[in-house]
Order: C-alpha cells, then sequence, then structure tokens
C-alpha cells in the first residue's frame, strides 16, 4: 500500500502538509510550470527529461530553478521509494513561491531581450513541490474533435508546460459532453499542431510524422521518445505539417502522452481514420512503449 507522503523541497512530508501559500502566484495567477512523470516497477521512466524541462521551462515565466535537474530526479526517485509507489504518476510542481501583493514577475528574456529578469529582491525562492497519485487505465483508442479555437503558435507561452491549464480543460470538457476523448488544436494556419493531453503522430506507408515544433505545441516527453524509437519498429521518423486532410488520408493515426502512453486514434470529428479501429503498427507501437516503460529501458 503506497504511504502517503510529498516531496517539499528537500523534505519529505506527510501528504496533508504538501500546502502552497495563498500568495504565491502559482495559485492566485496559475503562474508556475509543472511535470507529470510516469512511475512503473517503481522507477520514474524518462525522469531526467521531465526534469530537464521543468528547468527549461521555468525561466520562460521568470522563475529561477535553483535545483539541478539530477538532483531533482534524486529526490524524486526517495519519494517513489519512501511511498513504496510501485505504478503511478508523480506530479511536480514549481511555483515562484509567496510574494508581496501586487509585485509583478520577472520579466523573462525569452519576451524582452536585454531586460534584467528580476525586478528586485524576492523574499523567498521558487518552490518545489511534488506527489503521487494512482494511474488510471488508458484507453484502447480515442476519437476526436477539432477544437473551435485556432493557437498563435507565436504566443509567449507555446512550448511551456505552465499550470494555467484553464483553456485546455474547457476544450477537453467539451470534447467530452459531445461524446469525444480528445480534441486536437490547430494553429492560425488550420494545422493540427496536439491535442488538449496529447501530441499527434499520423502513419502513411513506412513514415512516422508528427507535427514539428514549429506549428506550436508542447515538445511532449512521449512524443521524444517514439521518434527516437520509431525505427526500431520500421518506420522513418518525420517532423512535418499535418493539416486535417492529411490526417484524414493517414492509414492510422495516434496521441501520446506520459500517462496514457500511446493510444489509437480511430476518428476525427465522427469521420473515420483508417478502418475506424486500431491500426496494428499503432498497436504494435504501443506495445513496445510499455515494454520500455517496465522494462526502466530509456532510448540510447
Amino acid at each position: 500500500m503506497r504511504r502517503a507522503l510529498a516531496l517539499i523541497d528537500d523534505r519529505i512530508v506527510p501528504e496533508e502538509q504538501a500546502t502552497i501559500h495563498w500568495n504565491d502566484p502559482g495559485f492566485r495567477r496559475g503562474y508556475g510550470v509543472f511535470e507529470t512523470i510516469r512511475v512503473a516497477g517503481a522507477r520514474p521512466f524518462l525522469a531526467g527529461c521531465h526534469a530537464l524541462r521543468l528547468h527549461e521551462g521555468a525561466p520562460r515565466l521568470g522563475i529561477v530553478p535553483w535545483l539541478h535537474p539530477r538532483t531533482l530526479v534524486r529526490r524524486l526517485e526517495r519519494l517513489v521509494r519512501e511511498t513504496g509507489t510501485v505504478d503511478g504518476v508523480l506530479r511536480v510542481f514549481l511555483t515562484p513561491g509567496p510574494s508581496p501583493e501586487g509585485e509583478a514577475p520577472a520579466v523573462p528574456a525569452s519576451i524582452a531581450p536585454g531586460i534584467p529578469m528580476t525586478t528586485g529582491p524576492r523574499p523567498t525562492r521558487a518552490r518545489y513541490l511534488a506527489t503521487i497519485t494512482s494511474r488510471e487505465p488508458a484507453p484502447a483508442s480515442a476519437r476526436a474533435m477539432l477544437a473551435p479555437h485556432l493557437r498563435d503558435a507565436r504566443s509567449p507561452l507555446v512550448g511551456v508546460k505552465t499550470l494555467s491549464y484553464a483553456e485546455e480543460q474547457l476544450l477537453l470538457a467539451l470534447a467530452r459532453a459531445r461524446g469525444f476523448d480528445e480534441a486536437l488544436r490547430r494553429n492560425l494556419d488550420g494545422r493540427l499542431t496536439e491535442g488538449t493531453w496529447s501530441n499527434l503522430f499520423v502513419i502513411e506507408d513506412s513514415r512516422l510524422v508528427t507535427p514539428p515544433l514549429s506549428e506550436g505545441l508542447l515538445a511532449g516527453i512521449t512524443r521524444w521518445f517514439v521518434l527516437r524509437t520509431a525505427r526500431d519498429s520500421g518506420l522513418e521518423p518525420r517532423e512535418e505539417p499535418v493539416p486535417v486532410e492529411r490526417l484524414m488520408a493517414a492509414g492510422e493515426a495516434f496521441v501520446t502522452s506520459t500517462t496514457r502512453g500511446i493510444v489509437p486514434l480511430v476518428g476525427v470529428d465522427g469521420r473515420p481514420i483508417g478502418t475506424g479501429a486500431p491500426g496494428e503498427r499503432s498497436v504494435r507501437l504501443h506495445r513496445s512503449l510499455e515494454r520500455h516503460i517496465t522494462r526502466g529501458r530509456e532510448a540510447s
């Protein structure tokens, strides 16, 4: 049975003590970054990649990450051990920490090059918080709708896994209310980018195609791993634009996420993709990924 513990910076504490101050911008404004990490076989899979993304994403919000990614990984591994978790989901958060009322966030260099990132000494350093939850079984397949709202690929937040997930949650709720499992986002040019909880792939003959990051999407860790290992399954990985027509003409498609792995995409807006059933190669890729995860084998 899993022990209810959490990590706060460098301390393992009872889960009920894992609190955030009301004046932390992470709570008041959703101003922070987070990561979700799959735990399998008592090991956090690709934890180093997730820690590095957290470390690189935080400065884009003006948050200074003071833990080295390798140090953070060691602390997360300790949390997994002390909770006795064999299978679950690690959720890691990094927020600015409590700040005086009205204090403006630092100006990230990515938005205003040449302007110092800090506006004055902060009373507290950024805060790390991590908890472990159970993992829900992944669906055997998914049906998606096209989200009605377009995404601006030039937004300063594109590619940052921020706590500000209200828009994605609203779109996912809309999709589920209409009987779908996911909502696929398009950019201002009408090309597909990603889903609210997933990255998108299409299979065309021996090609495995996913939209490039320049289209306006998050660099998913599972996305990276699938691209890295695609040739092991006889597929040539490519990052190319994916208009809606290209998706609908594909023989197979699937979506990826940390907690769900690879989920075959069998239809969009009521129209089937391929045969309308999980494709053979998508299923094979799913099984391959699960073997990597359960055995703790990361791509070389």
